[in-house]
């Protein structure tokens, strides 16, 4: 077996590197002459330059790094909606309207930052600041109607 697969690979590098031969077809004589031939195909081939590859010790280390970063700001972005949540969940007794809208809107939110990379520092950023202007409007939507609730229940 082993035999004929070396025959095998010696018939078809033997192919690779013949020349091949080019005839032409004579009507008034109605034969084939030779015209010429090819060069053999192992003539001309170059390789390319060998390019060094990335040390893995390095590759790890960025790993790691991206990782951590990843970890710490997904932390932050869990934290700032925990908040959010706790707030909507001590107005769901007034306003459980107000409270099903504003989930809604946070879910759809989560559901459009999950796409991106978080160790973006443009994308943790702008993450943050979306929802702590959404945990400030909470907030304030918290006073309000909590005020319009004791209001209507006195009234």
């Amino acid at each position: 077996m082993k035999k004929l697969l070396f025959l095998i690979l010696i018939f078809l590098s033997s192919r690779a590197f013949s020349q091949t031969d080019y005839y032409q077809y004579d009507p008034n004589t109605g034969a084939s002459t030779k015209v010429g031939y090819s060069r053999p195909s192992n003539e001309g081939v170059t390789f390319s330059p060998y390019v060094e590859t990335n040390p893995v010790n390095a590759m790890v280390a960025v790993g790691m790094y991206k990782q951590q970063q990843y970890n710490n700001n997904s932390r932050n972005i869990r934290s700032v909606i925990n908040d959010i949540s706790g707030l909507l969940s001590s107005i769901n007794k007034y306003d459980p309207d107000f409270v099903t809208q504003a989930t809604n809107n946070i879910n759809d939110y989560i559901s459009q930052i999950n796409k991106l990379d978080w160790t973006d520092e443009n994308n943790y950023q702008s993450i943050m600041n979306n929802l702590a202007s959404y945990k400030t409007y909470v907030e304030n939507s918290e006073q309000t109607i909590m005020d319009n609730y004791y209001k209507n229940k006195h009234q």
